[in-house]
């Protein structure tokens, strides 16, 4: 038995029949204490593994939390050197895949991210429904939900697919939404100003009586800044400071000569912000950097590399030989208080009240102006501006604002009708209440009558305010909540087109939708319940790079449909005539009736399309640009896309090859009407750049053919 000593134990224990008891039973309860050990020792490898699995869970979902609030690229996991680095921290650590990235941690957060939404609008007295359409990278077009709380919280988005943006859809898709969140909280329902939107909100308004359907304010200033700077007398000098500053920007030695000068004259380089297209108040900013360049400019025009490059004509404006520095400082002044105002209700604060407040004290900064004639014309577009925008909720928000109690407004606007029209956002059984509530708080009288509860101090919050009367006045003060509720414009859907764009761009252009849906709903409202400033809506300047190359149709209040061709900027093809492309030992075979595929760019200068057919790469006609000016617009075709929807990109190497922005520009207009403008507008464009004539017969400018 030497050497094996676990056969005696058992021996000893349960075999031996000579053993004596006390050392038999001494044996028993040394196993029993070693099972009693065994079996601790189990459960603690368990709970380790257990700890282990939580852990690692806990780990997977801050990394994964940690991506989709930071709009990393979900393969980024799957880096090597990320792998490395995680691998340097703990070894025993091994990061989840792109794939549960992307699918189980991705619907884990999601989930979590939308209980905390819920939560918030739970917690919410009332809150307003935004709205706004957008097309994305793939040109699939897109609408957002936001909620306002009054913090924007991204509620949904949907692709429409084949449905047309009528008004019936749109009024549907609200339908939907509303009832997912229930009717009880929403005060106010916004979108843009678009004639299907106006639709939607009737046929809504209809069965949501006590939901007020509003347009975008800021957006109607916007619209009014528009209709002020086509004015003869303001674009004469706006036209001329945008040649200046992309003469500039276009030529780079003469751009570094400005910026030594900005520097000696000034003390630091001024970038030049270029007015964008659809932001007409950016017209003011474009404005402003440039008067702050002043002495620079003054003085740039003496330097030799700039005066025998500068056309003559921007070169007099320069110097100042027509009152040009005095025209741009008083357009400023005008501008500026639009300006003001459009940032003000662009702004997520519930403001409402202020719509009536700050658009009088706009109309008497105009009435300031000492060029009479410019005058009239301005206030004539304010008054057109506020019959558009005009909605019985905003005089009636400025009435209900303890700060104003209606004190500018005019007998247009007499007791009776502010109570008829309050009648009407309130249940019927209530109105007779509702009216004896107005009368004390018109009177500042019954609970109204102490002069401390009219002092600003007192009431600069409304919210607040109304909320210590309702028990004396239930009925006015709930309503008079829900107004001090809503914001001036939708601007937080529009903001949120930001974050689209920054998830699902050139780079990530295979997200599915779903999936950027929710990794957009992740991003938007993680920042926004850890405290940080979403993105803002910013102007880019670049948008606007060649404002005298593109024509824009915008959808205004009237013509907007949904149904829209997208228009091309212009397209490259080879003479029909020559059989090939004009240009030296250059080629592109284009066969009749094989489909094309092609990107449209707009670069600076102007670069013609690339087209490619099928997997087969056909090489730009870029490179000959320039080779010969006269020849600069022989490549161009005129051409309206009737499905952009079925447009397909070329290969991702052609792309980065040639455009790594991966942008398609393209117009849309609303109508064969004016589909058919546009077309006989560039085509007569494209015959007085080229000097010659379009015949509208032959279709050919100079002997070659114009495509249409």
């Amino acid at each position: 038995m030497t050497g094996q000593p676990k056969r005696m134990k058992i021996h000893l224990n349960k075999n031996c029949p000579n053993v004596p008891l006390e050392v038999k039973n001494q044996y028993k309860n040394k196993d029993k204490e070693q099972e009693s050990f065994d079996i601790n020792d189990d459960n603690t490898d368990d709970n380790t593994e257990d700890n282990v699995s939580n852990e690692k869970e806990e780990i997977d979902t801050a990394i994964a939390r940690a991506f989709y609030a930071s709009g990393i690229p979900l393969a980024t996991i799957e880096n090597p050197f990320i792998i490395q680095a995680l691998h340097k921290i703990n070894p025993e650590y091994h990061p989840p895949s792109r794939k549960s990235l992307s699918t189980t941690l991705l619907e884990k957060e999601y989930k979590q991210v939308s209980a905390d939404m819920k939560k918030q609008i739970k917690n919410s007295n009332y809150i307003c429904l935004t709205s706004d359409g957008w097309t994305n990278i793939h040109q699939q077009p897109i609408i957002n939900f936001m909620i306002t709380t009054p913090q924007p919280i991204f509620w949904k988005a949907l692709e429409s697919k084949e449905n047309s943006h009528t008004g019936e859809y749109i009024a549907e898709q609200f339908d939907i939404v509303i009832k997912e969140i229930g009717i009880s909280k929403i005060a106010a329902v916004i979108t843009d100003n678009a004639s299907n939107m106006k639709k939607a909100h009737s046929i809504l308004q209809k069965d949501y009586p006590n939901i007020i359907f509003l347009g975008c304010f800021a957006h109607n200033i916007n619209l009014l800044i528009k209709s002020v700077i086509e004015l003869a007398l303001i674009k004469e000098t706006i036209t001329p400071v945008q040649e200046i500053i992309k003469f500039f920007k276009r030529h780079h030695i003469e751009n570094a000569c400005l910026e030594r000068l900005q520097i000696e004259k000034i003390g630091k380089t001024i970038k030049f912000n270029l007015p964008v297209i659809t932001r007409w108040g950016s017209h003011y900013i474009c404005l402003q950097s440039f008067l702050a360049s002043k002495k620079a400019l003054q003085n740039v025009v003496f330097e030799e590399c700039v005066r025998k490059s500068i056309p003559s004509s921007l070169n007099s404006k320069l110097i100042d030989t027509e009152g040009f520095w005095v025209n741009i400082e008083e357009i400023c002044q005008l501008l500026e208080p639009f300006t003001k105002i459009i940032r003000e209700f662009e702004s997520n604060q519930p403001n409402l009240s202020l719509v009536y407040d700050r658009f009088t004290k706009l109309k008497n900064e105009i009435k300031q102006l000492t060029n009479t004639s410019l005058k009239d014309i301005i206030l004539d577009k304010c008054t057109l501006r506020w019959e558009k925008m005009y909605h019985p909720a905003i005089v009636i928000a400025y009435y209900l604002d303890p700060r104003y109690h209606g004190q500018d407004l005019t007998d247009e606007y007499p007791f009776s009708m502010i109570a008829e029209e309050t009648s009407k956002f309130v249940n019927q059984d209530l109105s007779g209440q509702l009216v004896k509530e107005l009368l004390w708080y018109n009177n500042k009288t019954g609970p109204f009558n102490s002069s401390i509860f009219w002092k600003l101090e007192a009431i600069s919050n409304p919210i607040d305010w109304w909320n210590g009367f309702q028990q004396e006045v239930p009925v006015l003060s709930k309503f008079a909540v829900k107004l001090m509720s809503i914001p001036a414009s939708n601007a937080a859907s529009e903001r949120n087109w930001s974050n689209f764009g920054f998830i699902q761009n050139i780079k990530r252009n295979r997200l599915t939708n779903e999936r950027t849906f929710k990794l957009v709903s992740i991003y938007s409202n993680l920042r926004l319940a850890n405290g940080q400033k979403l993105n803002d809506d910013n102007i880019n300047e670049e948008e606007l790079e060649n404002l005298d190359e593109i024509i824009v149709i915008e959808e205004s209040e009237e013509n907007a449909t949904s149904s829209c061709y997208d228009f091309g900027r212009v397209e490259s093809k080879p003479s029909k005539k020559l059989k090939h492309a004009i240009g030296k030992d250059e080629e592109i075979k284009l066969q009749k009736d094989k489909k094309s595929y092609y990107c449209l760019i707009g670069k600076n200068p102007l670069q013609p399309v690339l087209y490619y057919l099928g997997d087969e790469l056909i090489e730009s006609t870029a490179h000959l640009m320039g080779r010969n000016l006269k020849r600069f617009f022989k490549y161009e075709e005129l051409q309206v896309i009737k499905e952009p929807d079925k447009i397909e990109y070329p290969p991702d190497e052609f792309m980065q090859k040639y455009h790594p922005t991966g942008f398609i520009h393209y117009i849309q207009v609303s109508s064969d009407k004016i589909a058919e403008a546009v077309l006989k507008s560039l085509v007569q464009q494209y015959a007085e750049k080229r000097d010659g004539e379009c015949l509208e017969k032959t279709r050919q400018i100079n002997g070659h053919d114009v495509y249409l």
